[in-house]
């Protein structure tokens, strides 16, 4: 997976960003102070479903060799749902916002136009 860049600025989002960003839904870049949408890649639904029934196959072989009372059974099971929230960040990417192309278009339309008037 690609390194996460901010969309506007292009500076690198840190791992750490990434993952407590994931959950409010927007990122608000230091660098340039803009905010960017947080989508998720699609394929992630595929990957909970693994890691979901790699899980369920853990607990019934965990219950069905009788160590139902073991505490060490609930730390088994939670692993793999340890490791898919770990991975979760790789599957994110930043959208810009609609109110920031706005301007940005304005921006790239002002150059256009003062390219013109100096020829």
């Amino acid at each position: 997976m690609k390194v996460k860049r901010c969309p506007y600025c292009e500076r690198r989002v840190s791992y750490s960003s990434a993952y407590s960003c994931r959950r409010k839904g927007e990122y608000f870049c230091e660098r340039c102070g803009k905010e960017s949408r947080v989508v998720v890649n699609k394929t992630i639904y595929l990957l909970f479903a693994v890691f979901a029934l790699v899980t369920l196959g853990i607990m019934a072989g965990w219950l069905y060799s009788g160590l139902a009372s073991n505490i060490f059974g609930v730390v088994l099971v939670a692993v793999p749902l340890i490791i898919f929230m770990m991975i979760t960040p790789k599957f994110l990417y930043f959208e810009p916002l609609k109110k920031y192309k706005k301007s940005i278009e304005a921006k790239k339309a002002g150059f256009e136009y003062s390219d013109n008037l100096k020829n």
